[in-house]
């Protein structure tokens, strides 16, 4: 059974979870958020927010109620 995951590692895992999708050091922030490693996290906080934080700024904007299925 999983723990709860330490708020650090889940601030990253928020911050990276709209840009962190695929290869790259977005997504491997967003990878090590959901792991849960607290001392990794703590370790690569600070890299990760900011680094996800400023892709999310460039990243465009679905709008609100665009239809996301595949149909």
């Amino acid at each position: 059974m999983h723990g709860a995951v330490p708020a650090v590692c889940e601030e990253i895992s928020k911050a990276c979870h709209d840009v962190g999708h695929g290869p790259g050091e977005a997504g491997t922030c967003h990878v090590l958020g959901h792991k849960g490693d607290a001392a990794v996290c703590e370790k690569e906080h600070h890299r990760c927010l900011a680094l996800c934080e400023e892709l999310a700024k460039k990243a465009p904007v679905s709008p609100e109620g665009a239809d996301h299925s595949s149909h």
